[in-house]
């Protein structure tokens, strides 16, 4: 028996990438026991519902057997390359593959289709978009009058967009037909918002919010986490990344790239996932997501 450990570090997004490595590693290397120890408890339940992934662990394994190679997955720093393949070349992969696949246990899409079963089509939006959308035009950016202490700070824009908004502009424009219904990274009970940011821990809150998106029609939101779930649930994803370019573009406060290698339309090409220009303006992101809908 042939056996090899993956060791996870840096977000829950990076977690759903370390997803692409799985099959990838079972065959290529041909290891008859894979397990993964992952350090955030909210995609515990989707890792372990992987296929290919024969244990899970979360922050430390009892009774730890001494595997065969260990791969201790770096901090994802670079933008200039996919952070699926960043990991496959860390890996000794050798077929190169930037997506990546979720899915969720079928008691949850049973629950999921229960609670959405009164909608005819819905539209999931990220309950947290507004905290990663700016109302910047591009020589704003590039004199960085977009941030106000060049530091990571979520809040410090000098002018966030409206994405509420925005939200009922696509809302009142769409057919009667579809509904919209907002995923909230919170947990209604506070003591389970343990994460950094505020966030839900609770893996089964993440499961649900995942079995939703599966069962839309299209996500919307802001380049991240949730939007690369939802692509990676073959969810056609709309998303802005005004964010993502505020941190790592051109003109970025934390690195600088010409050619950013985040979100579903680099990792899932030719999938129909569609990235909004960093600079539209909120009527543009509107007909973008309304064009791309109906």
């Amino acid at each position: 028996m042939i056996t090899a450990l993956v060791e996870t570090t840096g977000w829950i997004g990076d977690i759903l990438f370390s997803l692409s490595l799985a099959d990838k590693l079972k065959k290529e290397q041909n290891i008859t026991r894979l397990d993964y120890l992952i350090d955030k408890p909210q995609p515990y339940i989707l890792v372990k519902n992987n296929k290919y992934i024969d244990n899970v662990y979360l922050n430390s394994i009892e009774n730890k057997i001494n595997y065969d190679t260990t791969y201790k997955l770096p901090v994802i720093e670079s933008k200039e390359e996919l952070p699926t393949i960043q990991y496959q070349k860390y890996c000794n992969i050798k077929e190169l593959d930037s997506e990546f696949y979720v899915d969720v246990p079928e008691d949850f899409d049973i629950r999921a289709k229960e609670i959405l079963s009164s909608y005819n089509k819905v539209i999931t939006v990220q309950g947290d978009w507004g905290y990663r959308f700016w109302d910047i035009t591009e020589k704003e950016s590039i004199d960085k009058k977009f941030d106000q202490n060049g530091i990571f700070p979520y809040h410090k824009a000098l002018r966030p967009g409206n994405i509420v908004e925005v939200v009922k502009s696509v809302e009142s424009k769409l057919d009667n037909d579809y509904k919209i219904f907002i995923i909230n990274p919170w947990s209604g009970d506070p003591k389970f918002n343990l994460d950094p940011r505020g966030y839900s821990s609770d893996t089964a809150h993440y499961t649900m919010c995942a079995a939703i998106i599966k069962n839309s029609c299209a996500f919307l939101g802001a380049e991240g986490g949730l939007t690369n779930l939802s692509a990676a649930l073959g969810i056609k994803t709309i998303y802005t990344t005004c964010h993502m370019h505020r941190m790592f573009g051109s003109n970025g406060v934390m690195s600088q790239s010409n050619d950013i290698q985040l979100g579903p339309q680099k990792l899932f090409p030719n999938k129909g996932h569609v990235a909004i220009s960093p600079y539209a303006t909120l009527d543009q992101v509107v007909e973008t997501i309304i064009s791309n809908i109906q």
